[in-house]
This record gives C-alpha cells, structure tokens and sequence, in this order.
C-alpha cells in the first residue's frame, strides 16, 4: 500500500487523480479503461513474470510504468529492486561470517504459484549464490501467519540436519519429493533441464505447488544440477466432503519445464584411440548398415565400419588435430539415412494414452473382454433420538456399495496388415484407452502382436 499512498500523493501535486484497479481487474480493466478515456496512463504492481497485461500495455497508445520486471521487458519502463542481487548478497554475508547451512523462508505459495517477478529472482539469486559459494541450502514458502511461518522453521531445521520431533509437523501442504533428470551429452554449467517431480509419500496431490531448491545427485552421490519451481500437474483431483469424487490423469507426478539448472559439467571425449564411434539410439543391424554405406560413399573409401548392432567406428585422417572431429560430424550431420523402422506401442499408464507406431500389425485371434464396475454412494443421514428417551441427535455414515459385471463380449479378429486396419479392428469394442492398454499386452502375451510393447 506504500506505493499506491506515494502515487496519489504525487498525482495530487500535479493536479491529477488516481483510479484505483484491483488485480482481478488484470487485462480487460485495463482496456476499458483506455478505451472510454478514463485513464492517461497507468502504473502497473505485482507484475508476475508472464504477465497477462503486458502485451496489452505494448499495444496502448498510452504511456505505462511497471513497478516490478516481466521476464521480456523490451519496449517498457519498469523501476524495481535488484532482488536477485539481494538474495546473493543475503548468502554472501552469511557465508562470510562461517555459516556452511543456509535456510531460506520465501514469500507465500500463492506468490510462486502466480510467478510473481520479485519473489522468482530472490529465490534464483539465493539459488545462485549458495551453489557458488559452495553453501548447502534449502528453501520454503512461508505463509503470512505466525503458526505457517514457525512450522516453516521447523521444516528448514529438518531438511538441513536439525532433527525435530514428527508430531510437531503437520503440514498438509508439504510432500516428500523425488525429483530426476535426464542430462544429455556436451551440456553446460548454467543449463537448463526438464525435471520430473514424483511424490514419494502419502500427498494425493501436487497441484499448485512449489519446489523448494533441490540438490540433484548422480549414482556417484555428487551434485550436478539443483531444481526449482512451480509444477506443473496434468491431471486433476476433487471430491466432496462426504467422500465421493473424480479423479482424471495422475495428481501426484508433475514437471517443471526448465527448472533444473546444471552445476558440473560431465566431461565427454569425441575422440577415442584415433576415431570416432557414433552410437545407433536404437540399434539395428539393417540401420548399422545403411549408417557405413552413407558415410562410405560421403567420406571415400572404407573409413566407416560396424562393430555391432549399435555402433559404428570413423577412422579419422589426422587424429591429433583437435578440429577434425568436430569438422567431420559436421559434414556427415547432413548425411540421410533411412532407419529400419520397429514396430512400437506406447502406453502411458499415467495419461491413458495408447500411441502405436506405423509397422504393426495384428495376427488372427478371439478376443473377450468384459469388466466390473464398483460405485460408491457415501451420504451423511441423521439419527434422531425419540422424545424424552435422553438420547442425543447425531449425523451417521451412510455407505451404499454396487457392483456391476459386464457382459463379456466375445469377438474375432481375422488379423490386419496395416495401422489403419489395427486401428479399426479394436475401435470395435468401444473400449476406453486404458482397456486398450490392457488388451493390447495380453495380444502381445498371446503372441498375436506382431510389435514391442513400451510401458511410461
């Protein structure tokens, strides 16, 4: 409120007025607003990263200033804080009177959770800093309440080695995390990576939260990168306090796209013993083949040969000059080859989604499938005692169970050639994605699919 008292009361110096919009105005209020003339221009707070109301401010035909940073700022006027330089300075002067453990109570959850600027640069300046100075960290968001903030405390001790007692703990917005990642070759320190968040406790749910900073080791338990950042959930979850509900796609497995930010480098060598081997992503001989055939006939002569199924060796000309290397696999990443397709079907168990690949195909066979279903009617009934028996009204569980067996439906399949034949030939059943999943590695139990099967 400091900055909307010192905006009217400069506003008032200069004989102006201010109209005062909330957030819930966002984008749309500030249209109306510059179209019906109400406003000579605007003074923007609580300006989040991907702001809604930025790429409305560029096309006003109005001057602007925004109190805080977007993540694109070019063509703006934005005054704030240098909150990434205060969060490493934090670390710096910690680190510089002995501290080796350092924790970090952030700003509410519903701050991360809107990607709000100030409090995403604090957090990656203290990121930052900690990992320069070698400094082990942890970081949480801390509600506005004194009773979140001591629990807050108390899980900051925890994570960095104070043992406290678990009764003292009963956070339901907390969950206990394993986080991966995958690094690819020649990466960087100071990349970005795609990290994978999946509960490991008993949280139903990971919607809406915030990864607090996070060490990410290797099977030789040193660190390599550190991730952080809002999740971002697939699937859904809500119920009723009577315990029905709906429930679609996976609730306890999210992602952060971007959040993982590479600490040590893994040293890779091009060269080895004065060539180069090129590695097949999916071996295969015929594939093998075609790879030493290309790059014969690019290269001259023989110079490429198959040592298995998912290698093949370059003899390079001049194994000592450094650059030869590099120029090489720069000449034959222009080389096509035409891989030797496999039959593939990928199943996501957590989406439900059935994805099949071009080459496969069905063999005869007799299908049957059936299925139960299972609902549950939970309501609350109240038990009211008779006049004058002394008894006391209460409201008691009332729990209907039903199930229901399908009919099973048995059918026969003469075999298909081709995806589109596959394809219509198990639409026949009117089955839901994940009944297709089921069926199809019973076909490829009983042999009758002629593809491999890939479970995620």
């Amino acid at each position: 409120m400091r900055f909307v008292a010192a905006a009217v009361t400069a506003a008032r110096r200069h004989d102006m007025d201010v109209l005062l919009m909330t957030a819930q105005d966002g984008a749309p209020g500030l249209r109306r607003a510059a179209d019906g003339a109400q406003a000579d221009g605007f003074l923007v707070l609580d300006v989040e990263m991907d702001d809604d109301r930025v790429p409305v401010l560029r096309n006003l035909a109005k001057p602007s200033v925004l109190i805080g940073h977007p993540a694109e700022t070019k063509g703006l006027t934005c005054v704030d804080l240098d909150f990434e330089a205060a969060g490493a300075r934090c670390v710096d002067h910690l680190a510089d009177l002995g501290h080796r453990y350092i924790g970090f109570l952030g700003a509410p959850s519903i701050v991360y959770q809107r990607n709000t600027g100030y409090a995403q640069r604090t957090m990656a300046g203290f990121g930052a800093a900690a990992m320069r100075r070698g400094i082990a960290s942890t970081a949480l968001p801390a509600e506005d309440d004194y009773e979140s903030v001591l629990t807050s405390v108390r899980s900051l001790l925890r994570r960095l080695g104070v043992q406290i007692d678990a009764g003292q703990l009963r956070l339901k917005n907390v969950a206990a995390v394993l986080v991966t990642a995958n690094i690819p070759a020649y990466v960087r320190a100071g990349a970005r990576l795609d990290v994978t968040v999946s509960s490991v406790g008993n949280a139903r749910s990971l919607r809406g939260g915030v990864l607090a900073q996070t060490p990410m080791r290797g099977a030789d338990r040193r660190v390599y990168a550190a991730a952080q950042g809002a999740l971002v959930v697939g699937g859904f979850e809500a119920g009723g306090a009577s315990g029905g509900g709906v429930q679609a796609g996976a609730t306890n497995t999210a992602r952060i796209p971007g959040g993982g930010l590479i600490e040590r480098e893994i040293k890779t060598s091009i060269e080895q013993d004065g060539s180069l081997t090129l590695a097949l992503k999916q071996p295969n001989f015929l594939s093998a083949s075609r790879v030493v055939e290309a790059v014969n006939k690019e290269l001259g002569g023989s110079s490429a040969r198959a040592v298995d199924a998912g290698a093949i060796k370059i003899k390079l000309a001049n194994p000592k000059d450094p650059e030869e290397a590099i120029q090489l696999l720069a000449k034959l990443s222009g080389v096509e080859v035409t891989p030797d397709t496999v039959a593939r079907v990928v199943i996501n168990e957590r989406t439900g989604t059935v994805v099949a690949g071009g080459d496969v195909r069905l063999m005869p066979v007799a299908i049957a499938q059936g299925g139960i279903t299972i609902q549950v009617r939970e309501q609350a009934e109240v038990s009211q005692p008779g006049a004058l028996s002394g008894g006391k009204t209460k409201v008691v569980p009332h729990s209907e169970v039903e199930a229901q067996e399908a009919t099973p439906q048995v059918a026969y399949l003469k075999g298909a050639t081709s995806l589109a034949e596959v394809a219509q030939a198990l639409s026949s059943f009117g089955v839901s994605p994940r009944e297709l999943a089921s069926i199809l590695q019973a076909l490829k139990a009983a042999g009758a699919l002629r593809a491999e099967i890939v479970v995620q």
